[in-house]
């Protein structure tokens, strides 16, 4: 005999004039996880694995037919626009007073009428396909979602904090700079630890020569500039102005003194913070270290977001 918990979620699902009631969901964005979570909850009680309610197979196979098209963030605003026009006819793409629409044309603009019948098609349609799979292997498929949720979480946090990095290093190169001109540096000194700040500065010193154009290379970080001559074609990574091409030289040859370079931001930006301490007692960027330990360190939002969503813990057991 189905559990009243189940019977309850059976009749909800059946009863629910939308996909986002359905899932009992408010009708307003959500992002995957969110999704996935509520159908989560919900499939544990009326699958037809996992209740004897005679009416279960069809509340799962509409309750999938929510999930598929909410969970995809395209077709959820979609069908978010879809039923505020239902809500607003007039608004629509309906007729537009004092003009008439040819016979047979349908209206403009792809209005209610047009949003009706996409609904009506859907209705229609079969069920999605794994809404007639077995509960084990509609639990495996929610891991998969999960651990791709997961997995570009984590990418999105590590390409923030990667760019957090990057500018807190050309930072430090400036402060430690100015520290060693204050301590009174000769004139044409070039420290490897603040070299990158005169590479860049030197390529824009004076406009290229007349017959010259330059493009970057995005795949390096400072991304790095390529010459072409327009008359001949050939390209080539030398400036084609000899003193501007000497001073990034001597330049690249500093940096070539240092323990890291831009290959190993964070390092680069330790040894930076290391100088900056042993040799002018600066510490007003310790902070800011800090914090990008304590990110890089796991308790930022992928943490969180890990342990909120139970990967492998069991709550897809049978």
């Amino acid at each position: 005999m189905p559990s009243a918990a189940s019977s309850s979620a059976v009749a909800s699902v059946l009863s629910s004039p939308s996909h986002f009631s359905s899932l009992s969901l408010p009708p307003s964005p959500h992002p995957p996880p969110s999704v996935r979570r509520s159908f989560l909850r919900l499939s544990l009680l009326l699958h037809p694995d996992r209740t004897d309610d005679p009416r279960a197979t069809e509340a799962f196979q509409k309750l999938s037919a929510a999930f598929e098209v909410l969970y995809d963030a395209a077709d959820q605003a979609s069908y978010l626009a879809e039923l505020a026009e239902l809500a607003e006819p007039e608004k629509g793409g309906g007729k537009k007073p004092g003009r008439k629409r040819p016979a047979g044309r349908p209206p403009e603009g792809g209005g209610w009428r047009a949003k009706r019948a996409a609904k009506a098609a859907r209705a229609a349609a079969p069920p999605p396909a794994w809404a007639q799979r077995s509960w084990a292997d509609v639990a495996a498929e929610l891991r998969r979602r999960e651990a791709l949720e997961l997995a570009y979480v984590s990418a999105q946090s590590a390409g923030r904090l990667e760019g957090r990095v990057r500018g807190l290093t050309w930072r430090a190169m400036r402060v430690c700079r100015e520290l060693d001109e204050r301590a009174g540096c000769p004139g044409g000194f070039v420290n490897g630890l603040w070299a990158p700040l005169c590479e860049q500065e030197a390529g824009k010193m004076k406009p290229l020569p007349r017959g010259y154009e330059v493009r970057w290379d995005r795949s390096s970080d400072p991304a790095a500039a390529i010459y072409r001559n327009v008359g001949t074609g050939e390209e080539g990574a030398a400036h084609p102005d000899e003193e501007i091409e000497a001073m990034r030289r001597r330049a690249r040859e500093a940096m070539a003194g240092n323990e890291h370079g831009w290959d190993e931001p964070r390092k680069f930006l330790d040894e930076i913070v290391k100088y900056l301490h042993e040799d002018h007692d600066y510490r007003d960027l310790d902070d800011d270290i800090a914090e990008l330990d304590e990110e890089g360190g796991g308790d930022g939002e992928v943490k969180k977001e890990v342990h909120e969503d139970n990967l492998g813990a069991g709550v897809y057991d049978f």
